[in-house]
C-alpha cells in the first residue's frame, strides 16, 4: 500500500514540476560568441513541446512554420518565431540547433560561433546552473541569425568549460 502512495506521489509531483518548472535565479542565457555578434544568439529553453534533438537550416517562413508548429511546439519558440518579423528571411536565414539535456538543472552555451563559406561552425557546451533539478529529458534551442548564404550547419558540443 506504501508502495502504491508512493508511485502516486512521485507521478504527481514529476506533472507539476514538468508543467511549472522548478523556480530559479539563474541567467539561462549566456553568450560568447566569436565572429558573430551576440544579439544573433539566443537560446531558448523548452520545458515541454519538443521531444527530439536536431540541427536545421532555415531560408524561409514556410519551413520555419512547420518546424515550430511540429517539431517544436513550445509557447518559448512561438514568441520567439513572432519576434522575427514577416520579412526577415528577406535578407536573413535562421540556424536553430536543438540540444538535448539530461535534466532540467543543466543549460546549454555557445562557446564559438562562425561562418566559413556557406557552413556556420557552432561549439557549444552544458552545464548545471543549479544545484537542484529533475531528472526529466530537456531541450535548449540555440537559435542564430545568419546571412543568406549560409546553408549548412556544423554543431558540435565540446566539454564544458
Amino acid at each position: 500500500m506504501v508502495d502504491i502512495i508512493e508511485r502516486i506521489t512521485a507521478f504527481i509531483v514529476s506533472v507539476l514540476i514538468m508543467i511549472f518548472g522548478i523556480p530559479s535565479n539563474f541567467d539561462p542565457v549566456e553568450k560568447n560568441p566569436v565572429n558573430v555578434e551576440t544579439e544573433n544568439i539566443e537560446i531558448i529553453s523548452n520545458n515541454y513541446g519538443i521531444n527530439t534533438s536536431g540541427k536545421y537550416v532555415f531560408d524561409n517562413s514556410a519551413g520555419f512554420g512547420v518546424y515550430y508548429l511540429t517539431i517544436n511546439q513550445s509557447n518559448e519558440m512561438r514568441e520567439y518565431a513572432e519576434s522575427l518579423g514577416e520579412d526577415f528571411f528577406e535578407e536573413n536565414n535562421l540556424i536553430i540547433v536543438d540540444v538535448t539535456l539530461s535534466d532540467t538543472a543543466e543549460k546549454a552555451f555557445v562557446s564559438s560561433v562562425t561562418e566559413n563559406g556557406d557552413t556556420l561552425n557552432l561549439q557549444y557546451y552544458t552545464k548545471d546552473v543549479a544545484d537542484i533539478g529533475c531528472c526529466v529529458i530537456c531541450y535548449d534551442s540555440i537559435c542564430i541569425k545568419t546571412s543568406k548564404q549560409i546553408t549548412k550547419v556544423n554543431a558540435i558540443e565540446i566539454p564544458a568549460i
